[in-house]
């Protein structure tokens, strides 16, 4: 009776060490297919807080569509990218290569910014620039990534010059001055988007007490020629030079520019030069010939002529405080000078 009892003893002693086993066995599985589980996760969405504790909040985390910037060729050779509002960022990555046309390798480069908009200067003129960001956050002394954006591509054509019905075109802008002639039988009038842009901003100027009105608009080759003749006659040719256009190379020709109010030197630091030259940024205009750019442009300081641009691209080109000529990279000098 003894021996059945031991033998019954250990019988159920072996039942509960293979059961302990087979338990042990089946909470093994289970962990090893909740670690495959999580790292299926990462290896879809990324580290996640619960994961990796370097991987920041979740309000940092940010999916490859979340990582938004903008591209634009903002003066030759030039381009801006600008990222957008990434919560909790602490810096970001950008990468950036062009397409080599002679299909040689061509470096992808990198560059680390705290900055929301990177300028990239020195770029090969008419070349497919491609770009693409990253934020990170510093989480104890390490940078933790989101995912890369997709990437966005950029045609560098800000100083590709065209020829269109004789004139000449940098981009979009049609450029007139002493190196850019106009045909003689070019314009026939002031662009009605010219007109209708003076007009609301008159009315608006009329509202702060200032009074506005066109003394110069468009002029045709023939008019022009008289006009530089009696500057000449009046002053000789080389003082001629720094304040009327030789023939075909005046912007009033182009029906895109005007001359407010006085065309004497007595106008500046008057109320309605100080105002405009506030405001007409607002309306789509800039003051084509500023102080101390005669150089650059050819011109004496002319606070009453302003050339419309449209109000995207005056604010774009106002903000850099850069004349259209050396926005453009281009010279004003007429072929003798």
């Amino acid at each position: 009776m003894k021996k059945a009892m031991i033998a019954l003893e250990m019988a159920v002693i072996i039942l509960a060490m293979t059961a302990c086993h087979t338990i042990r066995q089946e909470v093994g599985s289970l962990g090893n297919y909740v670690q495959d589980d999580v790292t299926m996760q990462q290896e879809l969405s990324g580290p996640t807080r619960q994961n990796d504790c370097l991987s920041g909040s979740a309000s940092f985390y940010t999916e490859s569509e979340a990582v938004n910037f903008s591209l634009s060729v903002t003066a030759k050779n030039t381009v801006s990218v600008t990222l957008s509002e990434t919560e909790d960022a602490d810096g970001c990555e950008i990468e950036y290569t062009a397409r080599n046309k002679e299909a040689s390798p061509v470096p992808t480069l990198r560059l680390e910014t705290n900055e929301k908009t990177t300028v990239f200067s020195d770029l090969i003129p008419n070349e497919i620039y491609s770009f693409r960001v990253r934020v990170y956050q510093i989480i104890q002394n390490e940078k933790v990534y989101s995912k890369w954006s997709h990437v966005k591509r950029i045609t560098n054509t800000m100083n590709q010059k065209q020829i269109i019905d004789g004139a000449t075109y940098f981009g979009d802008v049609l450029i007139t001055n002493k190196t850019y002639a106009l045909p003689e039988d070019y314009g026939t009038g002031l662009k009605m988007e010219v007109v209708n842009a003076f007009r609301e901003m008159a009315s608006d100027a009329a509202k702060d007490g200032i009074t506005l009105w066109i003394v110069s608009g468009y002029r045709s080759y023939e008019m022009q020629v008289v006009t530089y003749q009696y500057n000449v006659n009046q002053s000789g040719r080389e003082k001629a030079d720094r304040v009327s256009a030789r023939p075909g190379h005046s912007e009033h020709q182009t029906g895109l520019s005007l001359d407010i109010n006085s065309t004497l030197d007595s106008f500046a630091g008057t109320p309605e030069a100080i105002w405009l030259e506030k405001h007409c940024v607002q309306y789509g205009f800039i003051i084509r010939y500023p102080k101390e750019k005669e150089s650059v442009t050819g011109y004496q300081y002319e606070p009453w002529h302003i050339r419309y641009l449209g109000k995207e691209k005056a604010a774009e080109i106002a903000c850099t405080g850069l004349t259209l000529e050396e926005y453009f990279g281009i010279t004003s000098r007429y072929n003798e000078d």
